[in-house]
């Protein structure tokens, strides 16, 4: 269980609520569909310990984003990067400004093991506000891994699976009359 954290600005009462930033894209390791992106999320939200007065925001490229906003509860803030390298993680980065919301949470959770996040969960806890990470699977950048306090690893083989280099529609098989 996590402990909140108690060092705060003299005069601000501490918020229970915990702000998620997720990088879908990472968290599923690249092969996002609405299967997958469904499953994930009750796997990190089980994981991380959401609770319904936290906010969670995630993030995808244009390319998923019909897949992601018909899988995620309407509760979810979506923020769609561009179709480019790292535009999930520019967009996620570009919706959050840890100045401002780490006196409105009690902690962050990064759902991503990228490197990208490195120096905003550092912001996070200079300001005050500890910072924790849920991975998948694969590698988790070292400076972030060195910045959160926690690091966890949801069941990522409970993920449905997909065709290797598919690009995660249907598989559709044809027998022969």
């Amino acid at each position: 269980m996590f402990q909140p954290y108690s060092h705060r600005v003299a005069g601000s009462f501490p918020s229970q609520r915990t702000l998620h930033l997720l990088d879908i894209e990472n968290l599923l390791g690249g092969r996002v569909t609405a299967a997958r992106v469904k499953v994930m999320f009750a796997l990190y939200c089980e994981t991380a310990e959401v609770d319904v007065a936290d906010l969670v925001v995630a993030a995808c490229s244009h390319r998923f984003a019909s897949k992601v906003l018909f899988a995620l509860p309407a509760q979810v803030r979506v923020v769609i990067g561009a179709d480019v390298p790292d535009g999930a993680d520019l967009a996620l980065l570009d919706a959050v400004d840890a100045q401002s919301q780490a006196a409105r949470f009690a902690r962050v959770v990064v759902g991503s093991g990228d490197h990208a996040f490195a120096p905003l969960a550092q912001e996070f806890v200079v300001a005050g506000c500890p910072a924790d990470m849920v991975t998948g699977s694969g590698f988790t950048a070292r400076r972030l891994r060195m910045v959160c306090r926690s690091h966890r690893h949801f069941a990522y083989h409970r993920l449905p699976q997909v065709w290797p280099f598919s690009t995660g529609q249907s598989v559709v098989t044809i027998q022969k009359a």
